[in-house]
C-alpha cells in the first residue's frame, strides 16, 4: 500500500528534476550565446600630431579619412603665439599658405569635410608693428588642389554638400549666423530676439 501511494509522488518528482534540468540547460546555452555576440572592446591607437616647430597645437575638426585641423602655436611661423591654421593629412602637419603669414596675424582652421575641403578664420588686423587692418575673414582650402580663398565673414564648419556655416558681423557689433551655398547665402535670422553664432552644420544643411 505504502509503495502505491509513493510512486505518484516519485513520478512527479522525477517530473520536476528534469524540468528544471531543462531550464537550467536553457539558461545555460543562453548565456553562451550573449558571450559569443558580445562585441569585443574597441582598441584605440593615440597619435600625436605634433606641432609647426612651437609649443602647442590644438585640434577642431576631423574627417572620414583621418585628417585632421586646427591651429598651431608658436615656432618660427608665430613667434608671438597668435596661432596659425594647420592641416595634418599623411602623417605630417604643415600650415595652410596664405593665411599663415605674418607674425601678427591669427587664422585657425575649424572644420573639414570628407572631400578635403577646409573652412576657418584668418585675421589679418591683430595688433602689431606689420598690421595690414583689415575685417576677420572666412578662407576655404582644398587639400587636393591647394587652392585658397577669402571671403567676409569666419568659416565655422562646412558639409560634404559644400554648405558652409559662417557668421557676419551686424554694424551693431553683434554677429549673424548664414549660411553659404551655390545658391546664395542664408540668413539665420535671430533667437530670442537676438543675432547669434551658429557651431555646427548637418548633411541636410
Amino acid at each position: 500500500m505504502f509503495a502505491f501511494q509513493c510512486q505518484p509522488f516519485a513520478k512527479s518528482l522525477a517530473r520536476a528534476v528534469m524540468l528544471v534540468l531543462a531550464a537550467l540547460g536553457c539558461l545555460a546555452s543562453a548565456q553562451d550565446v550573449a558571450a559569443q555576440a558580445a562585441p569585443s572592446p574597441r582598441r584605440y591607437r593615440i597619435i600625436d600630431l605634433g606641432t609647426l616647430g612651437g609649443t602647442d597645437s590644438r585640434a577642431y575638426g576631423v574627417n572620414n579619412k583621418g585628417q585632421v585641423v586646427g591651429e598651431a602655436i608658436g615656432g618660427p611661423a608665430d613667434p608671438f603665439g597668435y596661432g596659425k591654421a594647420f592641416v595634418w593629412t599623411g602623417g605630417a602637419m604643415r600650415g595652410i599658405a596664405g593665411v599663415t603669414g605674418g607674425s601678427f596675424t591669427f587664422s585657425q582652421a575649424s572644420a573639414i569635410n570628407n572631400h578635403g575641403k577646409v573652412v576657418g578664420i584668418f585675421d589679418p588686423s591683430d595688433e602689431g608693428p606689420n598690421n595690414t587692418g583689415g575685417p576677420v575673414q572666412l578662407f576655404l582650402y582644398d587639400i587636393s588642389t591647394g587652392s585658397l580663398s577669402l571671403s567676409p565673414g569666419a568659416g565655422v564648419d562646412i558639409n560634404d554638400a559644400g554648405q558652409i556655416l559662417s557668421f557676419q558681423q551686424l554694424p551693431t557689433g553683434g554677429t549673424s549666423a548664414v549660411i553659404l551655398s551655390g545658391s546664395g547665402v542664408t540668413d539665420l535670422g535671430a533667437l530670442f530676439g537676438e543675432p547669434f553664432a551658429g557651431r555646427q552644420i548637418n548633411a541636410s544643411g
